[in-house]
């Protein structure tokens, strides 16, 4: 019997709040999900958002938590509590960590990212950046909103 090398299951994790879910959002998970063999996905959780978004999601926690779990690319949806939430990573073995592009700069994203992404770097997670959908975004979505009002 020859040597049976067996292949690492890579295995994605990626996170955000996923509010008024929009075709961004799913060509971002979708994008995510191309990544590896498995999909975890952290949803912000209300307060956590509120925290350093000023006001908390037009759509509740669990709903939007419910709306990421239907999607087929998905394998397990988690809450994301904080910055420095590693507990998700570890937990179901993360191996590469998909971000957006403005991943730990930004004036309305939480502080850590730089040392999120410090102590995946030292963990060997391999870190991507996904980039936006152009011209789509919650915010912009919201603004319309008020437009029209």
């Amino acid at each position: 019997m020859g040597n049976v090398e067996k292949k690492m299951l890579e295995v994605v994790y990626t996170s955000g709040t996923w509010d008024l879910f929009h075709i961004g959002h799913l060509r971002f998970i979708e994008a995510a999900s191309r990544l590896g063999d498995k999909l975890v996905v952290g949803v912000t959780t209300d307060d956590f958002a509120a925290s350093y978004k000023g006001i908390p999601p037009t759509i509740p926690f669990m709903q939007r938590r419910a709306i990421v779990a239907a999607l087929r690319c998905v394998d397990a949806t988690v809450p994301a509590r904080f910055p420095l939430d590693i507990v998700p990573m570890v937990e179901y073995g993360i191996t590469i960590r998909a971000v957006g592009p403005d991943y730990g700069g930004g004036n309305r994203q939480p502080r850590g990212h730089i040392e999120t992404i410090e102590w995946m770097r030292d963990q060997g997670i391999e870190v991507v950046y996904i980039p936006r959908t152009p011209d789509v975004s919650t915010t912009l979505i919201k603004e319309r909103i008020r437009e029209v009002e």
